[in-house]
């Protein structure tokens, strides 16, 4: 995802899902041993499908529609 993407999907993702939920991911997110080292790239990889799939348990869609 581009920079603006990334942002556009993160709030949307805050905006819609508990905050519980959230914070789970990141926790879970965290756990990884080389998290602190990781480029942001490598730490999206790992979010982003946790997201989805966290939102598709709740219901949500979390999908970014292009501009026409």
């Amino acid at each position: 995802m581009q920079r603006r993407q990334e942002k556009t999907f993160y709030f949307l993702a805050v905006n819609l899902l508990p905050l519980s939920v959230i914070r789970e991911i990141l926790e879970q997110g965290q756990t990884y041993e080389d998290w602190a080292e990781m480029s942001p790239k490598m730490r999206e990889n790992l979010i982003v499908p946790l997201l989805q799939k966290e939102a598709k348990t709740c219901g949500v869609e979390l999908k970014l529609r292009k501009k026409v």
